[in-house]
């Protein structure tokens, strides 16, 4: 064992890895993905509730037979709301127990706090959702805001202003 203070170490220096506990970010086109997905799933009771109002507005105006589009709109009213809620059960569940929706778990992707911890369904809706759609329903500035918003996840940190609103992270699961 030499006593050069010059020479160089021949200590090990271990890379971040999973098994260190570092979480490691999701990646920008994962999240994309993730939310394109989750969308689609909204789109099924949300396009049978569109297809009851407009059944039924026809209805009102003599299109069709009225009586019959009144039956029809309100089926499709009722599965497109059992749908919604149905949906809105089932993700909700899934984010309590993983931090996932249907589309994170498809990219293998979740939701944590900064520090890595779970992240409360509470936190979820009032603090990445509803925080930003108020700001944004306010006049002038509103408009601005979820564009920023999405464009902040461009940085080298990846948070856009929900996620530090909220205090979260995506990362892999």
């Amino acid at each position: 064992m030499s006593n050069n203070p010059y020479q160089f170490s021949s200590a090990e220096i271990a890379s971040p890895d999973k098994d260190s506990g570092e979480l490691e970010m999701a990646e920008r086109m994962d999240r994309l993905i993730a939310n394109l997905l989750d969308g689609v799933l909204v789109m099924v009771p949300t396009a049978l509730l569109i297809g009851a109002g407009v059944l039924a507005i026809l209805g009102a105006q003599g299109n069709f037979d009225e009586s019959a589009s009144y039956l029809i709109a309100a089926i499709l009213g009722l599965v497109g709301l059992a749908l919604c809620g149905a949906l809105l059960y089932y993700q909700l569940n899934m984010f309590a127990e993983s931090g996932q929706t249907w589309g994170r778990r498809k990219m293998s992707i979740k939701i944590v706090r900064t520090d890595g911890s779970r992240v409360s369904v509470g936190r979820l809706i009032v603090y990445r959702n509803l925080v930003i759609q108020a700001i944004s329903m306010i006049p002038f500035v509103g408009g601005i805001v979820p564009m920023v918003d999405i464009l902040m996840i461009f940085r080298d940190n990846r948070l856009c202003l929900h996620d530090q609103i909220a205090d979260t992270k995506v990362v892999k699961a």
